[in-house]
Order: structure tokens, then sequence, then C-alpha cells
């Protein structure tokens, strides 16, 4: 599972692989930059495959490295990746022997933030509200800075004669 990276800058081999909900498996290898930042894990890159062959729902996924006698854990960065795709999915962490250890994914990444959250925001005032509101803002804003006016078309600068 692990990628042979012609120039393996961090000597730290990781490999990955995704289980979709319809069965295929995805692998993925950790594709290391120059830029160190611009490098992406193994994890993230099996879920690109993924994504890109129009996988969305997944049940589990494998990581792998030679981490000797610890089991290879997520970044922080994937597990919030993982978690875009729910949190009821199996992560198996692995040992360079081959022991295992399986874990959920709302395990790794306790109160997480996910796409449903983002539903929960307030919906904008009501026009009225918001009328109200503007003329507030244009009344503290004309005290405050008597050289910008606000129009119906917004903020205006002009200079006193």
């Amino acid at each position: 599972m692990l990628c042979r990276d012609r120039k393996r800058r961090s000597r730290f081999p990781v490999g990955a692989a995704l289980l979709t909900a319809g069965g295929e498996i995805f692998s993925g290898c950790n594709v290391e930059n120059a830029c160190y930042s611009l490098g992406v894990c193994a994890e993230r890159t099996a879920i690109q495959k993924a994504i890109s062959e129009g996988h969305t729902s997944f049940r589990a996924m494998a990581i792998a490295s030679d981490m000797g006698d610890h089991f290879i854990t997520p970044c922080g960065a994937c597990r919030q990746v993982m978690r875009e795709f729910g949190t009821d999915w199996d992560i198996y962490l692995t040992k360079a022997d081959g022991t295992y250890i399986v874990k959920r994914l709302e395990e790794l990444l306790p109160l997480s933030f996910g796409p449903e959250d983002l539903k929960k925001m307030l919906a904008p005032p009501y026009p009225r509200e918001m009328e109200k509101l503007n003329h507030r803002n244009s009344f503290l804003l004309e005290k405050k800075c008597p050289d910008i006016a606000v129009g119906e078309r917004g903020l205006h600068r002009w200079r006193r004669v």
C-alpha cells in the first residue's frame, strides 16, 4: 500500500486504502513537494481519487506506515476532510508489523464541525428589519464620518466646501 516516491524528503511514507459504500477500494500515498505545505497526505489522496470517480459515501479507511511500534494516525487536516463525509465510518490504524486497531471517525475527531452545521446558520434579517438596520447604520456613519454619505447605491465620499 505504500507508494514509492521518487524523492522522499521526509522519509515518512504513508499509504491509505479507502473503502466506498459500494465496495470499491481507492488507494493513496502521501505526495511530497519541495514546498512542504503543498504536499498531500495519503488519506486525502485516496479521498480525492474516490471523489473524482463519483464516490462520496465511505465505509472504512486503512492507514499504513513504517512507524515501528506505533500506530499511524491521520493528521488534523485529514480528519477534517474525512469528517466532510460523515462520522459513521471505521478508520484502521496500523503498525509496521500488521497489527491494527479500529476507531470510529467521531472518536478521532470529537465535537467536530461538518456540512450539517452550515445549515444551522441564521437566516438573514427580514427586509423591514434590514431597512431599519441600514437607516441606523447610515445615521451612525454620518455622525462619525461627516465626509461620507450613504445613498441608494451605497457609500459615497464627498468633501465639504
